[in-house]
């Protein structure tokens, strides 16, 4: 499915600098539309069948309760413009994004997440959205045997 990624359209990248805002400040709030929130999660290794390592990364949550973040003054300082000329670009923005959403029926911020036509938000899990990750993406290796392991245990030494 083909999602509408608003960041194309406003000549300031907003979008740009509510991601510099909320993973700085693991939170930020945009009127009209909700509150996002960033937690780090750390590496870890799930043991099943197989084992795998899911790398560090930041996880991304929603909430339609506005809470304010003071985005207007952080838009203002980041752009170098009034805080009338930013609360201006952020109606526009969330203007848009209703726009789109009636459209459409989703709307992908890229670096954050998509909302879809049910309501539903779904976070970017991207290794880009998480400084924290190095690059690095989910892998698994099969568990070696028994068998396996006492090959390797016996194998000559260099």
């Amino acid at each position: 499915k083909k999602y509408v990624h608003l960041d194309n359209h406003f000549s300031m990248d907003l979008l740009s600098v509510i991601r510099s805002i909320l993973h700085s400040e693991n939170i930020v709030a945009i009127p009209g539309i909700g509150t996002f929130k960033s937690a780090y999660q750390p590496a870890r290794l799930i043991k099943s069948e197989q084992i795998t390592f899911k790398p560090p990364q930041t996880v991304i949550s929603f909430s339609q309760e506005c809470e304010n973040t003071l985005l207007t003054t952080h838009i203002a300082k980041f752009c170098k413009c009034t805080e009338q000329e930013a609360a201006s670009q952020i109606e526009a923005f969330v203007l848009h994004f209703k726009q789109t959403m009636e459209e459409k029926k989703s709307v992908s911020l890229k670096g954050i997440g998509t909302f879809l036509e049910n309501g539903d938000f779904e976070p970017d899990t991207s290794p880009e959205t998480s400084l924290e990750t190095f690059g690095l993406s989910e892998f698994s290796f099969d568990k070696l045997s028994d068998a396996e392991k006492k090959k390797i245990d016996n194998a000559p030494r260099k």
